[in-house]
């Protein structure tokens, strides 16, 4: 959950998911349906469905035992370096380097690197490294990554009360707020289509089912037609002229333009889907944007 999401979004999800499924035997039997229900509004829900792959796995293969091994945990759906790391060192007290987004920073600030962090992940790593300490290289993680929240914040940092800034490099050179470089952005692109928002008075809203691959995943969806990309041309055209309502949504590698057109619906739209009755729309697993 905590994989690029904050803390203060995680913890309520994380407490509901404890309370219902208090076991990993528990998480692992529920239906996928149920875990995408529950994930709703957290966002990048493949990693809904890697933790009940990942669920299934170790009731199957390590009899409910939450292996503790960096190699093994890496061959395990969702967990890359970064949370096989993670684990490692706060669960289980092992020795390895744990790097996320705050750390990277401390570690560009500390050594004053020049380069965008994109473009130096390898060389962060090698002197994250080097400073891991062998005894309680969990709490150090984490010391690091509260920091990195708190204090060696991304546009402000607040050297005056950092416990390490005598140690920092871009903190002698006056250049702690200039820290990281920023990258410079690509223009990220635009996608529109149109949304059906089929209604009948006696069988309520037509629904239908994203597939098992790709962007939102086995989640449910008002019917679209293809996210096609568009330029800015076009689409400041279609806001202009268009007399639906029409929604931005945001994800990660591009800005998604709907254009909503409610019909009253046909007995049987042109979509494969089903028929979900106003009262059990709460039943139904959606992603923020079809929210």
């Amino acid at each position: 959950m905590l994989q690029q999401t904050t803390v203060a979004t995680v913890i309520a999800y994380f407490n509901f998911f404890t309370q219902k499924w208090p076991h990993i035997e528990n998480l692992a039997a529920s239906p996928l349906d149920d875990i995408l229900h529950a994930w709703q509004g957290l966002g990048y829900y493949s990693r809904a469905h890697n933790l009940h792959k990942t669920a299934k796995i170790i009731c199957a293969d390590f009899h409910t035992i939450f292996p503790s091994s960096y190699q093994t945990l890496l061959t395990l759906p969702g967990i890359g370096p970064y949370t096989a790391a993670a684990i490692s060192a706060i669960a289980f007290n092992q020795k390895q380097t744990v790097v996320d987004g705050n750390i990277e920073r401390i570690i560009t600030r500390l050594f004053a690197l020049e380069k965008p962090i994109k473009e130096n992940k390898k060389e962060i790593y090698q002197k994250a490294a080097l400073l891991t300490p062998d005894k309680r290289p969990g709490d150090y993680a984490q010391a690091l990554m509260d920091l990195g929240a708190m204090i060696c914040a991304a546009r402000t940092p607040n050297c005056g009360i950092c416990p390490i800034y005598t140690e920092c490099q871009a903190y002698k050179d006056h250049k702690a707020s200039l820290l990281p470089v920023k990258q410079v952005k690509k223009i990220r692109p635009k996608r529109f289509a149109h949304a059906y928002f089929y209604y009948h008075p006696k069988k309520g809203l037509f629904l239908r089912k994203r597939p098992n691959e790709g962007l939102l995943k086995g989640l449910m969806e008002i019917p679209t037609d293809e996210w096609h990309i568009i330029s800015q041309d076009t689409l400041d055209q279609k806001l202009a002229e268009s007399d639906h309502l029409i929604f931005k949504h945001v994800f990660t590698h591009f800005d998604l333009y709907l254009s909503v057109i409610c019909l009253n619906a046909p007995s049987f739209p042109p979509y494969r889907g089903e028929w979900v009755a106003l009262n059990n729309l709460k039943k139904q697993a959606f992603s923020t944007l079809m929210k």
